[in-house]
């Protein structure tokens, strides 16, 4: 078995769901093929999952954010990834809609989520409108 079978790299995300009126952002990403998602990405050396989550929200919408709660959890085996999803509340800042990293951000009802979106965002836009106080643990399809 090789060293890098043995202890794989792993990819670990911080994404925020962020509601106002009964919707959630999203925002669409530049890179091909352009999937609408929550905003976030993956974590930099020394920083904590939260930590992640406020900088990626502020690079990607121009919003500041502090978090509230974690809704889940959720690992990505196919991907060697894990992303810690929370919700977060907007503190300042003003909504920018396009970045270097997106090219669209708009608020979206959490059950009628635009086209096109990766499978895991329904359930975890689910998890989110549950309302469950608890954090979900979930393994979910790449």
């Amino acid at each position: 078995m090789t060293a890098e079978a043995e202890h794989p790299q792993f990819k670990i995300a911080a994404l925020v769901f962020i509601e106002q009126a009964g919707k959630i952002l999203l925002v669409k990403q530049r890179k091909a093929p352009g999937y609408w998602s929550l905003p976030g990405g993956l974590m930099e050396a020394g920083e904590d999952p939260v930590q992640a989550a406020v900088r990626e929200v502020l690079e990607e919408t121009g919003l500041q954010v502090a978090v509230t709660r974690l809704v889940g959890v959720y690992t990505l085996p196919g991907e060697n990834a894990v992303a810690f999803t929370f919700v977060g509340q907007q503190t300042g800042g003003s909504l920018v809609t396009s970045t270097d990293e997106t090219c669209d951000c708009r608020y979206f009802d959490p059950q009628a989520l635009p086209d096109p979106v990766r499978a895991h965002l329904a359930q975890r836009a689910a998890d989110f409108v549950s309302g469950q106080p608890h954090a979900f643990i979930r393994r979910q399809p790449a």
